[in-house]
């Protein structure tokens, strides 16, 4: 525990949200929690902060559930990820354009990067080699070059200094390790760095 605590300082985040404290008893446990006891949990606590969560955003959004017709939540430690009916009924104008999209497979990775389902719960298989291969697959000549030049974008929006950009926080090197390979500033990237620091890596808790 001295080892994990000493790693946390050179982490960079400065807090960590959590639904319990250090006397929940899944916490005080004799022995580590089955799979099926922390789907318990997850489905008690998790729904209710997914609940809470919604209600802030409809009241932020000036917005009554009824508006709502479609929701989609995702989760990466349970297989309650209810998304049906993806794709919204057509009535309404898009709020959001996608002008493109990409997927690539990367080769030779498969043991890089994994989450392997355990009687104990759930186990990470993460190489110290991600925040590099993250970082090269977002350099410069292998960013997706015809969507920096969709005929949508004003002229002035042609290189990733242009733009704004979302990513996954999944440690600060590979935050940092994409910042220098898209040749882009913090600010650029400035609600993913907020995530991190404020929640820390950011995986499972996403709810839209």
């Amino acid at each position: 525990m001295k080892k994990v605590c000493t790693i946390n300082k050179f982490t960079g985040i400065e807090t960590r949200s959590a639904i319990g404290t250090v006397d929940h008893p899944m916490a005080n446990m004799d022995r580590a929690p089955t799979i099926g006891e922390l789907c318990s949990v997850f489905l008690k606590d998790g729904v209710a902060l997914a609940v809470t969560a919604c209600r802030k955003a409809l009241h932020e959004a000036h917005l009554q559930p009824s508006d709502i017709t479609h929701v989609v939540s995702t989760t990466c430690t349970n297989s309650a990820n209810p998304g049906n009916g993806i794709g919204g009924t057509g009535e309404e104008e898009s709020v959001y354009d996608l002008l493109g999209w990409e997927h690539k497979m990367i080769p030779d990775t498969e043991h890089d990067l994994g989450f392997d389902v355990d009687p104990l719960g759930w186990k990470v298989i993460l190489s110290p080699r991600v925040p590099k291969i993250a970082a090269s697959r977002c350099s410069i000549p292998q960013l997706p070059r015809p969507h920096l030049k969709s005929p949508s974008l004003p002229t002035s929006y042609s290189s990733p200094a242009d733009f704004d950009w979302a990513l996954h926080p999944g440690g600060a090197t590979i935050l940092t390790g994409v910042e220098k390979a898209m040749h882009i500033q913090p600010e650029h990237m400035r609600a993913s760095y907020d995530t991190y620091m404020k929640h820390g890596k950011f995986i499972e808790r996403n709810h839209l």
